[in-house]
């Protein structure tokens, strides 16, 4: 499709094959799940796709007028918000399952729906992350029990490591916890 090319175009061949060892797990995750696997697709393809542009990422986080500072601060996390932004300004892409998938994929989103919970575990766990392992998601209970602790462990790594994270992770393990 001209979308997956022109993301081929944008991304190194080790950050396109990455690109698309997320998708391979996502819809092997998604088997089970009445989740709607075209946006899902369109979610996997594109969610770094402007994660290698750095310059124009950094102008464009200026244009989109982010304010939250936790975001501003750490530079690794605005690639989904600009990758949402160029989706939806360059592409046309209207659908908020993909966009909010795509701009939350790094931080995390008491509002997932199960696009972007999907998206959110299949970028953790992929094949080549050294957090990979096997899953047998059979409902969304299920995937809502392997999404909190996947959060956890990321909170514990970021704690142990006196790194900062986005207050978007504690509201989705609140979320997830009840």
């Amino acid at each position: 499709t001209e979308l997956l090319a022109y993301v081929e175009s944008q991304l190194s061949e080790q950050r396109y094959a990455h690109t698309i060892r997320v998708l391979n797990t996502a819809i092997k995750i998604a088997t089970n799940l009445d989740v709607d696997l075209e946006a899902l697709k369109i979610a996997c393809i594109t969610h770094d796709m402007t994660k290698e542009d750095k310059s124009w990422t950094e102008n464009m986080m200026r244009e989109i007028g982010i304010n939250d500072e936790q975001i501003i601060a750490q530079p690794h996390l605005w690639h989904g918000f600009t990758s949402a932004y160029r989706l939806k300004n360059d592409f046309g892409i209207k659908n908020e399952q993909i966009l909010d998938a795509v701009r939350y994929h790094t931080i995390g989103s008491p509002d997932f729906d199960l696009v972007g919970k999907v998206l959110y575990i299949a970028d953790y766990i992929e094949p080549n992350r050294k957090q990979a392992r096997n899953f047998n998601i059979a409902n969304e209970n299920e995937l809502n029990e392997f999404l909190l602790t996947i959060v956890k462990e990321k909170i514990d790594y970021f704690e142990s490591k006196k790194f900062t994270y986005h207050k978007n992770i504690l509201l989705l393990e609140q979320v997830l916890s009840f």
